[in-house]
């Protein structure tokens, strides 16, 4: 019987189990459920945690949010991921899950912003809302405070106000810049 998962290594343990209870008779499949597991950046940390982390890169923060997105262009460029893995033959297991994450990283940094459809209007509907709401800005506020507090890399609070609020990079980056000249201004002394 499986139980609820209480921390970290719960959470992986947990998932661990499942995936083999859930595909015992089809060993590829289980093979390709752990490669994704194991490409899935933090995986075992909440959601909660991982936008509050400050070694976070910027592509693990893009591959965390897009997930299905980049696995699905990855197999359809390359083949199923299992199918993948069991090509590269003797190579250390470790090897092949960074050479397909390499790929996966080429993925996201040659990523082309996709056509306005509706469920990018949806999306861009949702950012504007969250933007233009007191726990949007304040979530903003707090994020560049984040920053100064070494709590968030700038990179990581990029790629935050860059997906989830959905302000243009160049506009975001603008912002972690300036919050950085407003922090080194001394006040006044009386």
């Amino acid at each position: 019987m499986l139980t609820a998962a209480t921390n970290q290594l719960d959470r992986k343990n947990f998932s661990e189990r499942l995936n083999m209870m859930t595909y015992a008779n089809d060993k590829r499949e289980l093979l390709r459920q752990n490669v994704l597991r194991q490409l899935m950046p933090y995986i075992d940390t909440p959601d909660v945690d991982f936008y509050g982390l400050s070694n976070v890169s910027g592509e693990d923060v893009e591959l965390r949010t897009n997930f299905d997105k980049y696995i699905e262009q990855f197999e359809s460029s390359f083949g199923r991921i299992d199918t993948v893995i069991l090509s590269m033959g003797e190579i250390p297991m470790s090897k092949r899950i960074d050479s397909i994450r390499t790929q996966l990283d080429i993925l996201i940094l040659t990523a082309q912003p996709e056509d306005t459809g509706a469920e990018n209007k949806a999306t861009l509907d949702a950012q504007a809302q969250l933007r233009g709401s007191v726990g949007g800005v304040t979530g903003i506020l707090g994020l560049l405070e984040s920053i100064s507090l070494g709590n968030v890399t700038e990179g990581a609070a990029i790629a935050i106000l860059v997906q989830i609020y959905g302000i243009p990079e160049e506009s975001a980056k603008r912002m972690v810049e300036s919050d950085k000249k407003v922090k080194n201004i001394q006040e006044p002394k009386l």
